[in-house]
């Protein structure tokens, strides 16, 4: 500022820090004022401006930074309490007071409720954001149960925070489904346009509003140059675009597409060659949702195979019960085995209802599935998959309870005349056959396989009667249906009986639907047999037979499922054991037919309910035919 050779040097206490623009262009007026009455000519002004100009435009600045020091603090953290009026989306304390994304959907919506993993989430993903702006890419994976708030926090209220902090950034929002990703982008939409410029202004929260021609819903734009757009993955491309913030949520549709590899292999090759091409550096990339399965998604990107820059990414895992190690916590300081509490509930949850919550939820579910979605850990498919653990077994007969060893009586029940006669009277139970047909080609074949099961309305409990296996022709196995239907003359029953060596099964005048499986010769026999045979009911699987196997699961784990004890001289036999072999080897058994039957007939059994049902006489004569319709399922 002089060219003395002693200069004043001014020291600002740090209280007074906000008053250092102010200081300095007092000092600088006052040193220029001095200087040029003290020493003509030793102030050299530049070439363009005169000392007087000089003192004007440090004079206009005083007066701005009096003016300015009496607009109210701003309440943003970064801004250390300084008041701000030039730019007014990123320092207005009334159009930006929320400093972090949950902050911004209390403003948004009043009912929002903030539970500790909400918080630590809105504060991770804040943080995301400052590193953005700062110039570094981020990438995040958020796992958490079903029904914890992570879609509404991520994909729902964060797009909205940060189009308000960044008015002119594209966002993209992708999910299984159109539709699902398009109602988030609605939502969002909705809010600006409630919000946004062109509200009353008690109502204005966002400093900009929708373009006029802001385009479908599934892609709108801005007045400020920012855009949401909203497309399924892997049914769309995102090609064309170009996004600062891009959020994959719920990219898995179902249980089935989690364990179809074909659906693992068509999503990890749209994921590849639709993300990162279409990120603008410096981006930030999320993929939020439910593991399924180990192999997904999530589990892609967090294997190196897969995934050879899997060290970028940051985890963010909340299990429905801490997995802390013991004395420790996790991020929200959870001990180990300590619940999630619920966002969704007006008053915040007790520890105690959610551990009741989340062990109802297990119960229901079965422990694979909670293993995976719940506590996200999803296991390998090493086999296995059947719970032959948790089956139980039933006996009529006295002498074979009381001869079984006392260990082994825990998992059998003895059912006395009348319990059983209550279990199989027809209006206390839904019945179905189930069929899973196949060729006889050779002794490398598969075999065709049927069984007979109840559901008792009053219990739930799901009894195994009747099982039938062997390699049958086409006209074999139409007889061995003909048979297990009841219909026969007794002399053509008879003749298929010594053909087959099979026995006819019990309470054939019960069994009201007759589950074929759609495959080999299903589709031949069901259309030979309607005539002849009522209730039957394709099936066309539409999972693999893992996949269906895991659907039932749950049912055997919660004890619900009961196989005759093979020493019972009237349901049992040593069929029993040679079920048992297949199920406990499966997928890894040579055979997997009675696998086939028993899961079809589970998953019927799971959502069917009864209709009006035709008890038998007292003279204990056949129940009349009805209509299959009897049985309707639960929607």
């Amino acid at each position: 500022m002089t060219n003395a050779k002693q200069e004043t040097l001014t020291i600002v206490p740090a209280k007074q820090k906000k008053k250092a623009p102010l200081t300095a262009a007092t000092i600088a007026r006052n040193t220029m004022t001095q200087h040029t009455q003290s020493t003509p000519g030793a102030w050299h002004p530049t070439a363009t401006m005169s000392v007087q100009q000089l003192q004007a435009e440090a004079h206009a600045l005083m007066q701005y930074l009096q003016e300015s020091d009496t607009l109210p603090p701003c309440t943003r953290t970064r801004c250390a309490g300084y008041p701000h009026d030039i730019i007014t989306w990123r320092h207005d304390p009334k159009l930006h007071a929320a400093e972090t994304p949950i902050e911004e959907m209390k403003l948004l919506d009043p009912d929002t409720r903030e539970r500790p993993h909400i918080t630590y989430l809105s504060e991770r993903l804040h943080q995301a954001i400052l590193d953005v702006e700062n110039g570094a890419n981020r990438h995040l994976t958020i796992s958490m149960p079903p029904r914890s708030g992570k879609t509404w926090t991520t994909s729902q209220g964060f797009p909205s925070w940060v189009l308000h902090r960044h008015p002119d950034w594209k966002i993209g929002l992708v999910s299984h489904s159109p539709e699902l990703a398009t109602s988030w982008g609605r939502d969002i939409r909705r809010r600006i346009e409630e919000h946004g410029e062109k509200a009353p202004h008690e109502q204005q929260l966002f400093p900009f509003g929708v373009a006029p021609d802001a385009g479908a819903v599934s892609h709108w734009e801005t007045t400020a140059g920012g855009s949401v757009t909203a497309k399924s993955a892997p049914g769309q491309s995102l090609t064309g675009r170009g996004f600062k913030v891009l959020i994959a949520d719920d990219v898995v549709k179902d249980y089935a597409a989690a364990h179809s590899e074909d659906a693992r292999n068509a999503l990890w090759e749209w994921w590849q060659q639709n993300t990162l091409t279409r990120l603008e550096p410096p981006y930030l990339l999320i993929v939020v949702g439910t593991r399924w399965h180990e192999d997904d998604l999530i589990g892609r990107i967090k294997s190196p195979e897969t995934n050879p820059r899997t060290d970028e990414w940051e985890h963010i895992i909340f299990p429905a019960f801490s997995t802390a190690a013991p004395g420790e916590t996790d991020e929200i300081g959870r001990k180990q085995g300590e619940p999630l509490t619920s966002p969704l509930m007006e008053q915040v949850e007790t520890t105690h209802a959610a551990n009741k919550r989340w062990n109802a939820i297990r119960e229901r579910v079965g422990s694979m599935a909670w293993e995976a979605q719940y506590m996200q850990r999803p296991a390998a498919d090493t086999g296995g998959i059947i719970p032959i653990d948790k089956l139980k077994f039933f006996t009529t007969s006295e002498s074979v309870y009381s001869n079984l060893p006392t260990s082994e009586r825990e998992k059998v029940t003895l059912l006395t005349p009348s319990q059983w006669a209550a279990i199989t009277t027809p209006s206390q139970g839904i019945w179905v056959d189930s069929w899973d047909t196949s060729f006889k080609g050779g002794e490398n074949s598969d075999y065709t396989a049927g069984q007979r099961w109840v559901k008792h309305m009053g219990t739930g409990h799901r009894f195994l009667i009747a099982s039938f296996r062997r390699r049958c022709t086409y006209i074999e196995a139409r007889d061995a249906m003909r048979l297990w239907a009841g219909q026969l003359p007794p002399l053509e029953a008879t003749a298929i009986e010594s053909s087959l060596s099979v026995t006819t099964p019990q309470y054939s005048d019960r069994v009201l639907t007759r589950l074929i499986e759609e495959t080999a010769n299903g589709p031949a026999l069901i259309t030979a047999l309607q005539k002849e045979v009522e209730g039957n009911k394709p099936v066309n699987p539409k999972m693999s037979k893992e996949a269906r196997a895991r659907v039932i699961t749950p049912e055997m784990e919660a004890g619900l499922v009961y196989l005759p004890h093979p020493q019972d001289p009237t349901l049992g036999g040593d069929w029993v054991n040679e079920l048992l072999k297949e199920w406990v080897s499966f997928p890894h058994a040579k055979h997997d037919d009675t696998v086939d039957a028993m899961t079809q007939a589970l998953a019927h059994l799971k959502d069917a309910v009864p209709g009006s049902i035709h008890s038998p006489n007292e003279t204990g004569a056949r129940i009349p035919r009805i209509a299959p319709s009897m049985y309707r399922l639960r929607r």
